[in-house]
């Protein structure tokens, strides 16, 4: 397995590797309309300054490993990752560090922040003094934008493909530590991606047990706070499930495989309204209705992660929602969503909703139909009566 994984990241690092004074220039071009304003208007936007080491931003651009820009609640920032006592070297051989002949930079790094557009940044009191090693191939330092806030992630290599990872966060003018509101938090990481999903959640990958499964973690931003908390956890190993590592590779290489690529998770709460709008031709947590041209999907929606044929639909597969569209109409026909989404059983279903109309068994599928006026609600579940998929098709 770890052949397979340090092959994964080495594609994943190669798509977003974060090179020595690099911008993240479509998080810059959100925010620069806002900096005209800021220019005349230089009160609104504040930065701590008293007691801080001052240095000038023109130099900063040049001697720092990174530049990053962000935003809070609308004012925007440059943000710069600066060590005095920087090495770097090529790695002589493979290891810890990354490939051999990979570019190392290592030093007592601090973290400096300015007004966007102004001359001079403030030192962070927010690493400590430790030093701190980053591998030009591979994300060290990078944005992740969740609405109006910008957090700055940093990762460090830990070995075994996994590294460490601290986020922080722009409050009243200064960077400070985004702490865990629950549990332990995000500790190691199987690869040095964080993903920012919908502007609204992150999303990590972490390895159970040397490496016997995998687990997809999903964490909502308090920015008031300045907390993270854990909304949903999937884990894929053979104890639990058949094939549960393998299910979880292939998870991995779809999650590592674009930026936009995410692992569903759990947001859909069960309520009665879900009948009603299934009456519509609307399955909850889809966007587009049943009889919807399959290419308007397409239009307005990333790549899919999976596209085929099963049965006579064919199909296309979004993280959170499948479409199976007849290829003659090109009209959509059925609406799946994964059970993951619910985190719910069969008996909560008919807690909710009552027994359904008819209910069997396929192998070790159960099958229950409900009636939701000119369309049926098929739910699946597993023996032990969790929900694996939801679906909606017209009768």
């Amino acid at each position: 397995m770890n052949k397979y994984i340090y092959a994964m990241l080495m594609v994943l690092s190669m798509l977003t590797a974060a090179c020595s004074n690099q911008i993240h220039t479509s998080l810059a071009e959100e925010i620069s309309h806002k900096t005209e304003k800021q220019k005349d208007d230089t009160a609104i936007l504040t930065i701590q300054t008293e007691g801080k080491d001052k240095k000038d931003t023109s130099w900063l651009k040049e001697k720092s490993l990174y530049r990053i820009e962000a935003a809070d609640e609308g004012l925007a920032y440059e943000i710069y990752l600066y060590a005095e006592n920087e090495t770097t070297i090529k790695l002589e051989q493979a290891g810890v560090l990354g490939d051999k002949q990979d570019t190392v930079h290592e030093g007592n790094y601090s973290v400096y922040m300015a007004k966007k557009g102004a001359k001079s940044a403030f030192k962070q009191d927010i690493l400590s003094s430790l030093p701190l090693v980053f591998n030009e191939e591979v994300k060290g330092a990078y944005p992740l934008k969740l609405g109006d806030k910008t957090l700055l992630a940093i990762v460090q290599p830990e070995g075994d493909s996994r590294f460490s990872a601290e986020l922080y966060s722009i409050q009243h003018g200064e960077l400070k530590v985004v702490q865990s509101g629950s549990g332990d938090g995000i500790q190691s990481i199987l690869g040095p991606e964080i993903k920012a999903i919908k502007q609204e959640y992150i999303q990590t990958v972490q390895s159970i047990d040397d490496n016997e499964g995998l687990f997809f973690s999903t964490w909502a931003f308090d920015k008031q706070k300045l907390e993270i908390k854990q909304v949903s956890e999937t884990a894929y190993d053979d104890s639990d499930m058949k094939d549960g590592l393998g299910e979880g590779e292939k998870w991995f290489e779809i999650w590592s495989a674009a930026e936009e690529n995410y692992h569903p998770f759990y947001n859909i709460q069960l309520e009665k309204g879900i009948i009603d709008k299934a009456s519509q031709g609307i399955l909850t947590g889809s966007q587009y209705p049943i009889g919807t041209n399959i290419n308007d999907v397409k239009k307005a929606s990333p790549p899919s992660i999976e596209a085929g044929k099963k049965g006579k639909y064919a199909y296309l597969k979004y993280p959170e929602v499948t479409y199976f569209y007849d290829e003659a109409t090109q009209e959509v026909a059925i609406v799946s969503i994964p059970g993951i989404r619910l985190q719910s059983t069969l008996a909560d279903i008919k807690k909710m909703f009552g027994e359904p109309f008819r209910e069997s068994r396929r192998g070790k599928e159960v099958l229950a139909i409900y009636a939701a006026g000119k369309y049926n609600i098929d739910v699946y579940a597993d023996q032990s009566g969790k929900i694996k998929s939801v679906q909606l098709r017209k009768l």
